[in-house]
């Protein structure tokens, strides 16, 4: 086959419902919304956008885009036009709008959790939508987000993070021992949906108390303030050491006296005992404070830190003698 006709039949198997589908159901909800404004009239320009935004519609030719003095005009071929309005005349939005749906509750699980049986997450979600999700449902949308390297993996039964890939996953057994019989943190719908992101962290007094220290005494931006929060809050939930918070700040170039070191160590105390921590299936040392201990691993203790506790800011005293007080 001579090479334009191999692109002209790459190009029409592309337009295959099937595989039209597939390939959109792994679509940002920003480039789907695009996709649509186009389809429904051919063409359309945006001001200040950039092309990359939409390389995988670019290289599939389901777009072509022109840059003239700042303004992109996308225009849809006629084929593609055609086939993706026939799809969301069969329905095919409100079949995406599921699957996203789906994906961004595998998503916030993994980021509020670290890891979730797959028959958590149907209840969870079962629970806060109707019609309920089925276990062949989500099979399909968690393989098919899998295979782009979405951020979560399938082992078995249970949905994992793939931060645990830094060491073949080896640690899972380790934290499902750790959260034990622990109660599950699960927030509204709303709220848990905020977890699908990333770079999400509850906002709370003491984050908003670290950030306030951070912008008017250590002089951040903006910028590298939700940067270093962000990185702090992930550390945090996977239980780093004190030393390893304390290094972020030269890491982000901050350099802290002996006497703001005590306040950003008795800040971080306070940090820690509010932040979901995996090993708290979602819930942070406070919520689980007052509640009877754990029957599980003898050697895993709460990160909460005690009174009668060193200091983590290492000057040797007591937590309540110093950063407690």
């Amino acid at each position: 086959m001579r090479k334009d006709g191999l692109v002209t039949a790459i190009f029409d198997a592309m337009l295959v419902q099937d595989r039209m589908e597939n390939i959109l159901f792994l679509l940002d909800s920003a480039s789907w919304r695009r996709l649509l404004k186009i389809a429904e009239c051919g063409s359309c320009e945006s001001r200040g956008c950039s092309v990359n935004n939409d390389t995988v519609l670019l290289e599939l030719c389901y777009l072509q885009a022109f840059l003239q003095d700042s303004v992109v005009t996308y225009v849809m071929p006629d084929e593609v036009r055609s086939a993706v309005l026939v799809l969301t005349e069969n329905g095919f939005q409100a079949r995406k709008e599921r699957s996203d749906l789906i994906h961004a509750y595998a998503m916030a699980a993994i980021n509020l959790y670290g890891v979730i049986a797959k028959d958590d997450l149907l209840k969870i979600f079962s629970m806060q939508n109707r019609p309920a999700l089925t276990e062949e449902e989500l099979d399909l949308v968690l393989l098919r987000q899998i295979a782009r390297e979405c951020g979560y993996v399938l082992l078995g039964s249970e949905i994992a993070s793939e931060a645990f890939s830094y060491n073949q996953y080896r640690d899972i057994p380790d934290l499902l021992a750790r959260v034990g019989n622990k109660p599950r943190y699960i927030p509204t719908k709303t709220e848990f949906l905020k977890y699908a992101n990333s770079d999400y962290y509850e906002p709370t007094a003491y984050t908003q108390e670290l950030e306030q220290y951070l912008r008017t005494s250590c002089h951040l931006d903006r910028q590298r303030l939700s940067e270093l929060m962000i990185e702090l809050h992930y550390a945090i939930v996977l239980e780093a050491p004190m030393q390893r918070l304390l290094d972020l700040f030269v890491e982000y170039g901050v350099e802290l006296s002996a006497g703001e070191l005590h306040t950003i160590s008795k800040l971080l105390v306070e940090l820690s005992n509010h932040t979901r921590l995996w090993s708290n299936n979602g819930h942070t040392p406070s919520e689980l404070a007052g509640r009877p201990p754990v029957v599980g691993r003898a050697d895993h203790k709460s990160k909460k830190i005690g009174r009668n506790d060193p200091c983590p800011c290492g000057s040797g005293k007591k937590y309540k003698r110093c950063c407690g007080r």
